[in-house]
């Protein structure tokens, strides 16, 4: 049996941290149950566990705390933002069928290491996921962690185990319990050896063993003088801090690993759940659809059943445009446009004749329900079509009554607005996908400008947020002039100064190399040069920025490699990026994203010229 065991606490701490707010129209906020419920169902999938249990920490003190007043006396409460958070998460997973694990007077590690001996005792596997190194010790032949953590700014897992802690700290991993004994730990406030920090307890341990044989060879010449008295005259705390560093594998919890066998889910309190928080994305992750008795309880009438055709031309286009709302999408394939719309009750798609298609949806853009109006109008602006402001923008609806979501996709907002699939036979239709999403703007329109009215925000969209979106397109339509000598001229003596720069460094370091190369620079710097080396990895050392920055004052060719670096970015983002981008007529057309940022803010990419 394989049992992942999750550190919850851990999880959700580091998902509100490292997930951009977000919030339901309520100002309820959910980001780290977003972010906590993205890590879990990837290490689920990786994983693949027979049982889940997830372990949580309670405000109640801990054995510990008993022990020694100052345990972690300086942290800070939990951000109200996070603490409202934790109810509705542990009620989703209990939803999910999933066991939650808690008991007053533990932590959530002791939980996680008695689940582990339960294991390892069993001859079963345990994966510990968790943000959090202490769970290291608990590492043995059974006993892996699944360490969270952030890479290139994504979320990604490390597995760590017995051979990755002896290639690590060149020790067992239950002696780490001793390095903090020495150490100590400043999150938790664990004093350890004052005077004593992490390379010199390291090497304490790597030498003895342990803290008893630490004490009982204390006057080994191998142990310096200052540290000798430092380790005298914290022998009682360090004792002490290796007590409250130390894992409590013997949490009373009268449960066997049988228990902890995921129950039946609970479709319809998972869906009702998700969609008050708004995380459409995690309904879709978790393949939840509707029941009957669900969508009784919305009590949102269905949409009727719309007759669908495929025609490409209009046989009297003056006359096309009849009825109050004309419901308008434009889906981009190679540059290729498709055009569908729903009108007289009827669903048309259009691959030919565009630009009279666009022309007449123009003429009667008071008409026009659409999402993403910008698209329209920047294909009308590409195209020499005088561009008229829609009836209404679907996303930029959305945006305003929830500025933190994730995203405005009609899929997304027909969920946070109670929008229902409409049942009609698509079989005939050649873009099935964009002709349910357009099925569903009817509903959906009418209920986002209820609730504008409701929040008094129609003049908010009407009067700022839609003729900004034709602003826009005509800004990327027309592009920004570029200096395209100016920058050629530039981006030459870019390449000059990183010749002399590159010589210098193959100077310094004795030997020509490619300095791109983080394996390579790092074996020249710490092999051949000698350099001070971080903690070497699986790939080599570690040459990120920091660490450089870190050796500025060890060698010179550091601060070179540094300068090295900050030429190329050059050179690649604003030499070779924007020249890529340029157009015959010297400009380059950006693309604005109006619903990307929180505040309000508008946002440049392809490229970013903000």
């Amino acid at each position: 049996m394989k049992l992942l065991a999750v550190d919850s606490n851990s999880l959700l701490n580091r998902a509100y941290y490292g997930v951009r707010p977000l919030t339901n129209r309520e100002g309820q906020f959910t980001h780290a149950i977003f972010g906590f419920m993205t890590i879990l169902l990837k290490a689920a999938d990786e994983v693949k566990p027979d049982c889940i249990a997830f372990a949580f920490d309670l405000k109640a003190p801990t054995f510990r705390h008993k022990l020694f007043d100052g345990y972690k006396a300086q942290r800070k409460g939990m951000p109200v933002e996070l603490a409202q958070q934790l109810a509705p998460a542990k009620e989703l997973l209990r939803l999910l069928g999933y066991e939650i694990l808690e008991l007053e007077g533990y932590e959530a590690d002791d939980i996680l290491g008695t689940l582990s001996k339960m294991c390892a005792d069993n001859g079963d596997e345990c994966v510990i996921a968790t943000g959090d190194r202490d769970s290291f010790q608990l590492i043995n032949d059974k006993v892996t962690v699944r360490l969270a953590s952030t890479k290139a700014g994504q979320s990604v897992a490390q597995i760590i185990d017995v051979q990755e802690i002896a290639l690590r700290y060149e020790l067992l991993p239950k002696q780490l319990i001793e390095v903090k004994a020495i150490m100590g730990d400043s999150s938790d406030n664990i004093p350890g050896v004052a005077g004593i920090g992490e390379k010199g307890a390291l090497s304490l341990v790597q030498k003895f063993g342990s803290l008893d044989n630490i004490y009982e060879n204390i006057d080994d010449p191998f142990i310096k003088k200052g540290a000798r008295e430092k380790l005298i005259a914290s022998k009682d705390m360090a004792y002490q801090s290796r007590v409250l560093g130390e894992i409590d594998c013997e949490v009373p919890l009268k449960i066997t690993l049988a228990d902890l066998v995921t129950k039946e889910r609970d479709d319809n309190g998972v869906y009702k759940l998700l969609n008050s928080l708004e995380l459409r994305t995690i309904i879709n992750r978790l393949n939840l659809v509707v029941t009957e008795q669900e969508q009784e309880q919305k009590e949102v009438p269905k949409q009727e059943q719309k007759a669908v055709e495929n025609i490409l031309n209009f046989p009297q286009p003056e006359k096309a445009f009849v009825g109050e709302d004309i419901y308008t999408l434009i889906e981009f394939n190679e540059g290729q446009p498709t055009i569908i719309m729903v009108l007289s009750d009827k669903l048309y798609i259009f691959n030919e004749n565009l630009t009279e298609i666009v022309t007449l949806i123009s003429k009667n853009a008071q008409k026009i329900i659409t999402t993403n109006s910008k698209t329209l109008y920047r294909y009308c602006y590409d195209n020499a079509i005088e561009p008229n402001l829609v009836k209404q923008d679907i996303s930029l609806s959305g945006y305003i009554l929830s500025p933190l979501s994730s995203d405005y996709e009609i899929s997304s907002l027909c969920g946070e607005t109670g929008v229902q699939t409409v049942e009609t036979d698509l079989s005939a239709v050649e873009n099935q996908e964009l002709a349910k999403d357009i099925l569903l703007l009817p509903a959906l329109s009418k209920n986002l400008l209820a609730e504008l009215k409701e929040q008094e925000q129609l003049s908010l969209l009407y009067d700022i947020e839609m003729p900004l979106s034709r602003v826009l397109a005509s800004m990327e339509h027309l592009g920004f002039s570029l200096d395209v000598a100016g920058l050629r001229e530039y981006g030459d003596a870019l390449d000059q100064d990183l010749k002399e720069i590159t010589e210098r460094v193959y100077l310094l370091a004795g030997g020509e190399f490619n300095i791109n190369s983080p394996k390579q620079l790092g074996e020249v710097l710490f092999d051949r040069l000698g350099l001070p080396a971080k903690k070497k990895n699986k790939t080599g050392y570690s040459t990120n920025a920091d660490v450089l920055e870190s050796l500025k004052n060890s060698h010179p060719v550091v601060e070179d490699v540094l300068i090295f670096r900050s030429l190329t970015k050059l050179k690649s983002t604003y030499v070779e990026g924007f020249l890529n981008k340029v157009d015959e007529g010297n400009r380059i057309h950006t693309l604005f994203r109006q619903t990307e940022t929180r505040t309000g803010r508008i946002s440049s990419t392809e490229p970013n010229l903000q």
